[in-house]
């Protein structure tokens, strides 16, 4: 599967893709430069391994004048009965709307591929910027919560459910990006993802 929006190409990630994903993971400060070894077995297992065609694990690559730049990552995953959309931008990329970007370019395609309702989880309820890029592509707080596991804490942490009516979201064609946010910076300190 293969998604492409007004400034982003949505992929699998392979094998080959290891050293550059690597090098991403070590830009962010919760994760360190020095990923422990079970994380790097987690990754080559996650890029080796097949995948369920209606739950895609995508990398996000900005496309740049001087070539593709990878930027993060985003998916569906099954959470009990929900499907989960989940995303992840690298801290240098941040402010530059390529996660609002990607989330309204995934939701368009998981229409296509039959799913009618998504969740997702703002694993840290402090940070209201990916609120903000669920909010922006449709999604509402469902008031409820689920314990997650996240990098840089210590076991899990309670983290707010968002849902949206995919059905319901108008699809936006040939692009993942419409209206006055697309493709806007936010001011320095605002850096959202």
């Amino acid at each position: 599967m293969f998604i492409r929006t007004e400034r982003l190409f949505l992929r699998p990630g392979w094998p080959e893709d290891f050293e550059e994903l690597i090098e991403m993971l070590g830009d962010d400060p919760i994760l360190g430069e020095e990923l422990p070894d079970e994380t790097i077995a987690s990754i080559r297992d996650y890029l080796g391994r097949q995948r369920d065609p209606r739950l895609p694990l995508l990398f996000i690559y900005f496309r740049s004048a001087v070539g593709a730049v990878l930027v993060g990552g985003i998916g569906l995953a099954m959470r009990g009965d929900d499907v989960e959309l989940d995303f992840f931008i690298a801290p240098r990329f941040r402010g530059k709307g390529f996660a609002a970007e990607a989330v309204r370019g995934l939701l368009e395609h998981a229409h296509a591929l039959g799913h009618r309702r998504l969740t997702a989880t703002n694993v840290l309820a402090t940070d209201s910027c990916a609120g903000q890029v669920l909010e922006r592509a449709g999604f509402r707080p469902t008031g409820k919560t689920r314990r997650r596991m996240v990098s840089g804490f210590e076991g899990e942490v309670e983290a707010p459910i968002y849902a949206a009516e995919v059905a319901a979201l108008a699809p936006v064609t040939g692009s993942g990006a419409t209206g006055s946010q697309a493709g806007k910076a936010r001011p320095e300190g605002l850096a959202c993802h």
